[in-house]
């Protein structure tokens, strides 16, 4: 009789889904300071695509910047020029350096880790925002409008990309929309030029609407992230499915095998008493064997054995079925168990001395009775002598014991000199017909029931069975009690 569990299931190391905020500012919160693996996850895959859009924009913007410059040459002082340029392209190209070490973090990196990388991500993406914005105050010209316009586009046109670019990250985008609204709002007027009055409202509508699209384009993306994580749990629901459906296949492709198993190793043992009956019976039918009171009672103390052993293995698989079914009811008193030993060595006695061997009992003295189920404790007793008797080589001893363990424990077990159990047939030595290599180097096969009885009858009694083998040594089996079913009060005699 085996305990079966599924398997454990791999879950993803994926933190714990991250329900979206109720509010942007919570947003704002989480993508600066994430506080839980689930936000911290969050933001280190927003980062994760925010860094996909800008991985090679630092190869562009310095070039870029350069055909401005070139094209501002002449109009604005050199100076600033080269000035604006040479920040501009640091800040760019310090972009992947910055980001291999200090941006990226691995999957399950700690909330720590993720806080700090944010941090140092935003501060970056400032430096390269802020650096590009400039370009309005260091090229504007106050009386060159046709030049200043063409500012406005390109600015306009930065400010695009960039809210596309920063949109994952909650924290960057209302940055990145303040940088260049700024820019585009207060830097004519600081440069001492007052625009005409459509300037001013354009780009403040313009404004509006890279807001709009921005929240728009972050909420998509934040919809993304929360698919792939549904669909990660979807992926774990469905492994788990099949995890479980997988066990119990091979569950029943066990019980499959233990039934046909249970076939064949019960058709020889049910098989021989029932033709030993029907066979003496008829004789006993004929005339001729009245006339033989001698031979008629010997077939007739054969068909009882016969039915007694039936009657046996017929009571084993009941039992088993009981205990399978979690049906077995206990008819719990006080148990002496010294008499117990007494009266299954009293039992087997016969048989062992027919094979040869020795029986003796030990229990050690003022062992106190316990409350157990008698007839369940006297199986235990008899199917582990049994099998001790069964498998010890003649001349060898069987001895049934009882003693109390150190932690208040009671066990009743019996020890061998037999031929022992080999290590790797040790794990299932107590399944349900399980019988070990050596039965087949034996002359009595058993049918691998009493063992699994016994684990189950002493497991229904709270408390387990215990088995140490050495081959060609022996073999000691102990069915242990929890201490809690020891009557102190009352002393074995």
């Amino acid at each position: 009789m085996t305990s079966l569990s599924a398997p454990p299931v791999q879950a993803s190391d994926l933190p714990p889904f991250v329900p979206p905020p109720r509010n942007f500012l919570q947003e704002l919160r989480i993508s600066i300071a994430p506080q839980t693996p689930g936000e911290a996850d969050l933001v280190r895959r927003q980062m994760a695509i925010q860094g996909a859009a800008t991985r090679h924009l630092w190869l562009f913007m310095p070039p870029f910047g350069l055909l401005l410059v070139a094209f501002y040459f002449g109009l604005v002082p050199w100076p600033r020029l080269l000035a604006w340029w040479l920040l501009m392209s640091t800040a760019s190209l310090i972009s992947p350096l910055l980001r291999q070490r200090l941006i990226e973090c691995p999957e399950g990196a700690s909330v720590r880790q993720v806080a700090r990388a944010s941090r140092v991500f935003v501060a970056f993406a400032v430096a390269v925002t802020a650096s590009w914005a400039l370009l309005l105050p260091f090229m504007w010209q106050s009386t060159m409008q046709n030049y200043n316009l063409i500012l406005y586009i390109v600015i306009a046109a930065s400010m695009t990309g960039a809210c596309s670019m920063n949109a994952p990250h909650a924290f960057m985008a209302a940055l990145t929309l303040l940088i260049y609204g700024l820019d585009l709002l207060l830097i004519p007027w600081l440069m001492g030029s007052h625009p005409a009055p459509f300037m001013n409202l354009l780009p403040a509508c313009f404004i509006l609407i890279m807001t709009d699209h921005t929240l728009a384009q972050y909420r998509a993306h934040r919809r993304v992230l929360t698919l792939q994580d549904e669909r990660q749990e979807l992926i774990l629901d469905l492994t788990r499915a099949k995890a479980e459906s997988d066990f119990a296949r091979e569950r029943a492709e066990r019980a499959s095998h233990a039934k046909s198993q249970f076939l064949a190793n019960m058709s020889h043992e049910l098989r021989t008493p029932l033709n030993a009956i029907l066979g003496f019976s008829e004789l006993l039918e004929t005339r001729r064997i009245l006339e033989q009171p001698v031979k008629a009672s010997e077939y007739a103390r054969h068909i009882h054995q016969s039915g007694t052993h039936l009657l046996t293995l017929i009571n084993d698989i009941l039992d088993l079925a009981k205990i399978e079914a979690g049906r077995m009811e206990l008819d719990e008193r006080e148990v002496d168990l010294p008499s117990l030993l007494q009266d299954g060595i009293g039992t087997l006695e016969p048989r062992a001395a027919e094979r040869g061997l020795a029986l003796e009992c030990s229990c050690h003295p003022g062992l106190p009775r316990v409350r157990a189920d008698d007839r369940a404790l006297r199986q235990i007793v008899l199917n582990l002598l049994s099998n001790a008797v069964k498998f010890t080589p003649a001349g060898g001893r069987v001895i049934a014991f009882a003693q109390r363990l150190d932690d208040g424990e009671i066990a009743i077990g019996v020890r061998d000199t037999g031929i022992g159990i080999a290590a790797n047939d040790v794990s299932r030595i107590f399944e349900t017909f399980g019988q070990s290599r050596h039965d087949i180097t034996t002359a009595e096969r058993g049918t691998g029931l009493g063992l699994a009885i016994v684990k189950g009858l002493i497991e229904a009694h709270g408390g387990r069975v215990h088995l140490g083998s050495t081959p060609g040594v022996g073999t000691e089996v102990m069915a242990i009690l929890p201490a809690e079913r020891c009557t102190p009060e009352a002393r074995c005699a």
